[in-house]
C-alpha cells in the first residue's frame, strides 16, 4: 500500500503513459486493462482483432501498444509491420504465448520495442517492463497518420483474385467491391450483380484485404459483410469513410437488430440488406439503382 502510494504521488506531475490494448483474450484483456489502470497507465482502447488496432493506433496515437502475436488469427506480425511504418517511435510490445516464442527474432526485426510471454497477470513482470520503457518524443514525421495509413493499408495482399469477366465493359457509378468471410455468400451476391450487369472489382474475405482492395480499386459500391471475421466489418467502413466519404457503402446482415443497423448508419453506411430476405427491389434500391431498373424487375424473385 505504501509502495502504491508513493507511485501515486511521484506520477502526479508527470502525464500517464498511453496504452492501446490488442489481445486476442477478451478476459486476459479486459484483467490487463484493470492491472495497467492500477499502475497509473491510460487505456486509450480495446483493440478485438488486427484491423481495429490499426485504426484505433492512426486514432489515439498511443504511447505504448501491447499487441498479441495471435491477434487476427496469426496476423499479428503483419499487424505490427504497418503500426511500425506508420510510426517509427511509439513502443510496440508484443505479447505471445509460449508456442510462439520462436517468432522472437522476426517480431524484433519488423520492429517490436519486447517480445514478451504471456504469463499469469497477477506476476509483476509484464508491469514493471512496460514501466521502464521511455517516453515517446512525437515528431513531424508521425503527424499526418491517416494519409500515410492510406498508403500502408495498400500494400497489403490480396489472395483472393478476380481473375473472370475480364472483357466486362465498364460502368460507370456499377464498380462493386464484395467483402464477406463466407464464400456462399459472395458467390449469391456475385450471381445477382451479374445479373444486373454490375462489374465485379473484387471478392474480399477479411478487413485488410478490404481496405487493400479499396484504396486500390475505388470501387463505385461496397458490399460489406457487418459481421466479417472477427468483427471487423464496423472498423471496415469507418476505415472506408475516412479514406472517402462518398462512395456507396452498403451493409451485409443476417439479423434485423436495429442496434448494429443504427451504429452502421452513423458510422457513414448508406444502406443495409439482411441476407434472408433480399428480394430484387429492395436489393436494387440498396445499390442506388436508377428508378428505371428497379420498375422493370419482378418483385417476387428473393435469392
Amino acid at each position: 500500500m505504501l509502495c502504491h502510494q508513493m507511485e501515486k504521488r511521484m506520477n502526479a506531475s508527470h502525464p500517464l503513459k498511453r496504452v492501446l490494448v490488442s489481445v486476442h483474450d477478451e478476459e486476459y484483456s479486459r484483467l490487463l486493462c484493470a492491472r495497467l489502470s492500477q499502475h497509473m497507465f491510460k487505456i486509450t482502447g480495446e483493440a478485438k482483432n488486427g484491423l481495429e488496432t490499426i485504426y484505433l493506433f492512426v486514432e489515439n496515437r498511443p504511447d505504448i501498444t501491447l499487441l498479441d502475436l495471435e491477434t487476427t488469427k496469426g496476423k499479428g506480425l503483419t499487424v505490427l509491420r504497418f503500426l511500425r511504418e506508420l510510426d517509427p517511435i511509439s513502443h510496440i510490445v508484443i505479447l505471445a504465448p509460449e508456442k510462439l516464442s520462436f517468432y522472437r527474432e522476426t517480431a524484433l526485426k519488423l520492429g517490436a520495442t519486447e517480445f514478451l510471454i504471456k504469463e499469469p497477470l497477477y506476476k509483476p513482470q509484464l508491469i514493471e517492463r512496460l514501466k521502464n520503457l521511455g517516453w515517446c518524443e512525437r515528431t513531424s514525421q508521425v503527424k499526418n497518420t491517416i494519409e500515410k495509413a492510406k498508403q500502408i493499408l495498400a500494400k497489403i495482399p490480396t489472395p483472393i483474385q478476380d481473375t473472370s469477366n475480364k472483357q466486362l465493359v465498364q460502368h460507370s457509378g456499377k464498380r462493386v467491391l464484395i467483402c464477406d468471410d463466407q464464400l456462399i455468400t459472395r458467390r449469391i451476391l456475385r450471381a445477382r450483380l451479374e445479373k444486373f450487369d454490375y462489374e465485379i472489382t473484387g471478392e474480399v474475405e477479411s478487413g485488410l484485404q478490404a481496405i487493400n482492395y479499396f484504396v486500390q480499386q475505388r470501387p463505385d459500391i461496397v458490399l460489406l459483410d457487418i459481421s466479417m471475421e472477427m468483427g471487423e466489418g464496423l472498423t471496415t467502413l469507418r476505415f472506408m469513410r475516412e479514406i472517402d466519404p462518398h462512395t456507396r457503402i452498403v451493409m451485409i446482415t443476417g439479423k434485423n437488430t436495429f442496434h448494429i443497423i443504427n451504429t452502421a448508419k452513423n458510422l457513414g453506411a448508406d444502406d443495409y440488406l439482411i441476407k434472408d430476405s433480399i428480394n430484387q427491389i429492395r436489393f436494387l434500391e440498396a445499390l442506388g439503382a436508377p428508378p428505371s431498373m428497379i420498375e422493370s424487375v419482378n418483385k417476387s424473385d428473393v435469392y
